[in-house]
């Protein structure tokens, strides 16, 4: 526990008061909380959401270091295409509560498959090696 607590960087505030912490600390607790039981799998929703965006990446590198060194099923909920294609083997999309799409996100990130699962204009552009959807009205 005590390693994990210095990998997602609150092994300084083990003792402090919940209501003292911050949004990102609170994250990172709930994360270590879930990963302390060693499950062999793990439903995370909206983990990194309300979080700014440099805490946002730096918690999310550090839970999918963990994640993928430890050999951990995990299945995000996000609503944001982008952050989950960079992320994840595999995305399933979801419509009115029934999957749309599967695949990897190298077969999902298309304006022909995104357009009509979000109902907006979707342009899909490429940024340093990753598909980045930009949308519109």
């Amino acid at each position: 526990m005590e390693s994990l607590l210095e990998e997602l960087q609150i092994g300084h505030i083990r003792s402090n008061a919940a209501i003292s912490l911050s949004g990102g600390e609170r994250r990172r607790v709930e994360i270590a909380r879930a990963l302390a039981t060693s499950p062999r799998f793990i439903l995370l929703d909206e983990p990194f959401s309300a979080l700014d965006s440099q805490t946002r990446l730096a918690i999310s590198d550090e839970v999918v270091d963990i994640l993928r060194r430890e050999g951990k099923t995990v299945v995000l909920v996000l609503h944001d295409i982008n952050f989950a294609s960079s992320y994840a083997d595999r995305i399933v999309a979801m419509r009115q509560g029934r999957i749309a799409h599967q695949g990897t996100p190298a077969e999902l990130i298309r304006a022909e498959v995104l357009s009509p699962l979000y109902e907006l204009p979707i342009d899909v552009h490429e940024i340093g090696g990753k598909r980045i959807c930009v949308y519109y009205r």
